[in-house]
């Protein structure tokens, strides 16, 4: 089989490379590595061995993308991972958030309909193309806050109200991906992923924020807290998720327009104070929090409800917080 990651040196994607690698699998990397941390992580990709072809280009543009396709395809699976990741990163510079998530997207979806047209193919979306959930009460659950009426989580079911142009570019590539399966026929998986963490992650205030986290901590780093502290999220430990991705390449194909939620689950829920407090005490060093005003149109809560992918998939998370950070540090 030979694969397609787009952004393959990026965190998720390296440690999806590396599995596949392990598999004796042909994987070809299409990466700008603009991202920090992108050339170590595939300079040791390459350390590896096997069969890696690495491909340095930008997939807003469509001739580098259909250039991949021709050279190298096709494809047995494309995985789609390449995108601008943080909302204030979208809002500073609105046009090239537009062109990586959402022209880029069109332009990889679009190689497969006519170069790999029987290519399984992923979409990393996000979150937040639900909004910031205006409609839905918060509430404190001791630490942390929740969603009232919600405790299983949010589900694929939730209509999508994008707000930021981060969350517009997520739903617009999204909804190309989820089109070309109904519309050609094409057999593609939309994952809508929350707070995704894990060892080697960009350790960057917007980008990563529990690495980040960890990082400051570890270095008595100034930590900006915005709000209270109990903003509320599910961690996803980068393993499990991973673990989704190889079940999507060896499973039936999708159902038609296949969309997933995926995240830690409630399970996995933890508040942003409750994260520090665990670094501290698995660091041994005291946090230098300092508290700002929350950020706009950010979610006070999100946690995941997975029922979806465990009916199409069999897929639970399995790694909780306690156990993922002690990952993260390497100290297990």
């Amino acid at each position: 089989m030979t694969i397609l990651v787009t952004g393959g040196a990026g965190f998720v994607g390296a440690t999806l490379v590396r599995a596949l690698l392990a598999r004796g699998l042909d994987v070809v990397v299409l990466d700008d590595l603009s991202r920090v941390g992108s050339e170590d992580r595939l300079e040791s990709l390459t350390a590896l061995g096997g069969s890696l072809r690495p491909l340095i280009g930008d997939i807003a543009d469509a001739a580098t993308v259909d250039a991949a396709f021709a050279d190298f395809g096709p494809f047995d699976a494309v995985y789609h991972l390449a995108a601008q990741v943080a909302v204030t990163w979208s809002m500073t510079d609105p046009r090239r958030d537009f062109e990586v998530n959402a022209l880029g997207s069109f332009n990889v979806i679009d190689a497969v309909r006519r170069l790999s047209p029987g290519a399984r193919c992923l979409y990393m979306s996000s979150n937040k193309v639900y909004g910031n959930l205006d409609d839905v009460a918060v509430i404190d659950d001791g630490p942390r806050l929740a969603l009232q009426g919600l405790e299983d989580g949010i589900g694929v079911d939730r209509p999508l109200l994008p707000e930021t142009p981060y969350g517009v570019s997520k739903a617009c590539g999204e909804n190309y991906f989820r089109d070309c399966a109904l519309t050609y026929g094409l057999q593609t998986v939309v994952l809508r992923a929350s707070c995704i963490y894990g060892p080697q992650q960009s350790q960057q205030e917007d980008q990563g924020w529990v690495a980040w986290f960890a990082k400051a901590v570890a270095e008595g780093r100034p930590l900006r807290i915005f709000g209270d502290g109990r903003t509320t999220r599910d961690m996803l430990f980068v393993d499990d998720l991973v673990d989704l991705y190889l079940r999507v390449l060896d499973g039936d194909p999708p159902p038609p327009g296949c969309v997933l939620n995926v995240g830690g689950g409630p399970e996995s829920a933890r508040s942003l104070l409750e994260v520090v407090a665990q670094l501290e005490a698995l660091s041994g060093q005291a946090a230098q929090v300092e508290h700002f005003d929350e950020r706009p149109r950010d979610q006070s809560v999100f946690v995941t409800n997975t029922d979806r992918a465990f009916e199409v998939y069999g897929w639970r998370p399995t790694t909780r917080p306690d156990v993922g950070l002690r990952r993260l540090l390497g100290l297990d």
